[in-house]
């Protein structure tokens, strides 16, 4: 699956808060780290990683072999970091909404979505991303919107949190 540009901007929004999570060092690429790289696409989707300056490969090399090998898509590559984003079937982790930009909760039902913030025992609600939610509150109450920073969702620990890092 191809990223469409916006795809690409939204999942670089979502990196920019990042800290790297896999290290390519003098190893270089081995087993070791294809299956840890595995196994972190397969729990959060969004990996950022880094190239240590020992290594014999470039951040750019590093990222074309690790999507050869994974599957995986490379959504940026600067100086030494790079992002690989790769869509997980499984149902027990968050997963991303690469169009809207919001973490979705984990669901049993691959039928049933849940609105972000609401319980977990109410089926049938459509994520909304938070710049929507926003306008609809303000719409409801009879206000325009305050024009702010973006607003992005960001995973801490098993928790959503604001951001207003642009």
């Amino acid at each position: 699956m191809a990223l469409t540009s916006k795809q690409r901007k939204t999942l670089r929004g979502m990196a920019n808060t990042m800290e790297p999570t896999l290290i390519v060092g003098k190893d270089n690429i081995n087993e070791g780290l294809l299956a840890q790289l595995n196994e972190l696409l397969d729990g959060t989707e969004l990996v950022k990683c880094t190239v240590l300056e020992t290594s014999e490969l470039t951040a750019r090399e590093a990222a074309d072999a690790l999507v050869e090998a994974t599957g995986a898509e490379c959504v940026q590559v600067i100086g030494r970091r790079f992002t690989l984003y790769r869509h997980t079937q499984r149902k027990d982790v968050p997963r991303i909404d690469i169009n809207e930009g919001v973490y979705l909760p984990p669901l049993e039902d691959p039928k049933e979505k849940r609105m972000i913030g609401r319980a977990k025992n109410k089926p049938g609600k459509v994520a909304v991303s938070l710049k929507a939610r926003t306008a609809q509150k303000a719409a409801k109450n009879g206000l325009a919107p305050a024009k702010r920073a973006p607003q992005r969702l960001q995973a801490t620990g098993g928790t959503l949190k604001k951001s207003n890092r642009g």
